[in-house]
């Protein structure tokens, strides 16, 4: 029997958990960037996480989702990513101001998770969701 397995990194459980995750928080979409483009966006060693995934927004909106398991101590970058996303937001089309006060940063059971967007409490219960899932 000839048997060709394909597997994309769509059908990943991470991926799978962040593209839910952006759906139900109501994200605004942009961009989708895995591992070494996470890390060099808040100037991180590429070795911070075993696997990231994150969506980032236009310029316009501060929404973003970071969904990764960590190797170790990310969680201080997010808050300076999310300070400055709220000193810029604050003069810069304040209407999304809301949005970057209601930010998300949690760490849990070797999983960090960073949101800012429409539905923090949506997008945060469908992280818990996923990190009890790969208990």
């Amino acid at each position: 029997v000839n048997r060709i397995d394909i597997t994309t990194p769509n059908n990943d459980p991470m991926v799978k958990a962040a593209y839910q995750i952006r759906e139900e928080s109501g994200m605004a979409f942009g961009m989708r960037s895995d591992n070494a483009e996470v890390a060099t966006l808040f100037q991180l060693p590429e070795d911070t996480f075993e696997q990231a995934i994150c969506f980032t927004s236009m310029n316009t909106t501060p929404d973003i989702m970071v969904l990764a398991k960590l190797a170790d101590g990310a969680d201080e970058a997010l808050e300076a990513h999310r300070q400055s996303q709220h000193d810029t937001f604050s003069w810069y089309l304040a209407q999304n101001l809301p949005k970057v006060e209601d930010a998300r940063i949690l760490v849990e059971d070797g999983y960090v998770f960073y949101l800012i967007a429409e539905n923090a409490d949506a997008g945060e219960a469908a992280f818990h969701a996923y990190v009890e899932a790969q208990a």
